[in-house]
């Protein structure tokens, strides 16, 4: 999208609103939901949930190491 035009606050407005019909119009064509089967984790727990989205955010091997062993936990936990 061009933005070389942008003058007034009005020209922003337009703008913002072309960018976030765009944005959801992707989201909506390319989202998906998500589906409970029998091969989904059940030991997967709020612990694990929050490690990884921690080790996304950040990339850091703590974190990795850190989901690793919330993992390691709540499997431990499940089969015993």
């Amino acid at each position: 999208m061009d933005t070389s035009n942008l003058k007034n606050q009005e020209d922003i407005q337009r703008y913002v609103v072309t960018f976030s019909s765009t944005v959801k119009d992707a989201w909506s064509a390319h989202s998906m939901t998500k589906k409970i089967t029998k091969h989904s984790k059940e030991w997967w727990n709020e612990q694990c949930s929050v490690c990884i989205n921690k080790y996304h955010e950040s990339g850091d091997i703590d974190s990795w190491k850190a989901f690793k062993a919330a993992v390691q936990n709540a499997k431990r936990i499940f089969f015993d």
